[in-house]
Order: C-alpha cells, then structure tokens, then sequence
C-alpha cells in the first residue's frame, strides 16, 4: 500500500469512505501517517459510525482515557488547592 500522508491522497480517503467504509478503517489503521492528519481522522470516525464500531475502537478508548485522566488531574488539583486554603 503507498504512502497516504499527504493531503491530496487523504482526500482520496473520502472518495472511499461513499462506497466502502471498512476499507477507510483499514487504510487508516494500517497507515500511521494519517492519524496526525485532520482530513483522515474525520473520514475515519465517519467510517467507524457508519458500520457501527466506534464503541469498541481503540479511538474511543483512548479519548476515554484522556477524558479521565483530565478528570483525575483537575479533582486532585482542586483537592490540593482546598487543603492548601
């Protein structure tokens, strides 16, 4: 498979997306140069709603992840900031 992380070809993603979104998910995950690409990463989570997988991709995971360390961070900084008053 070639290379996919310039623009021109990312959009090409989206042409691909209209006709075979599982294929998107493939070329996605298999090219990691597209996961610093806007472009690539919509037409991703699109193709991942369309066939009904974004629960259980790693994507969403992650972003849970983030969201709760995010979480944790702030309780404890306001928890320090209260003992600390």
């Amino acid at each position: 498979m070639r290379d996919l992380g310039s623009q021109s070809e990312a959009s090409m993603i989206k042409e691909i997306y209209r006709s075979d979104p599982e294929r998107v998910i493939k070329i996605f995950e298999s090219q990691p140069l597209l996961h610093s690409n806007p472009s690539a990463l919509s037409e991703y989570v699109k193709a991942l709603v369309k066939v009904d997988r974004l629960d259980d991709s790693t994507l969403l995971k992650t972003l849970q992840r983030g969201t709760f360390c995010t979480n944790s961070v702030y309780v404890i900084i306001s928890c320090t900031l209260v003992v600390n008053s």
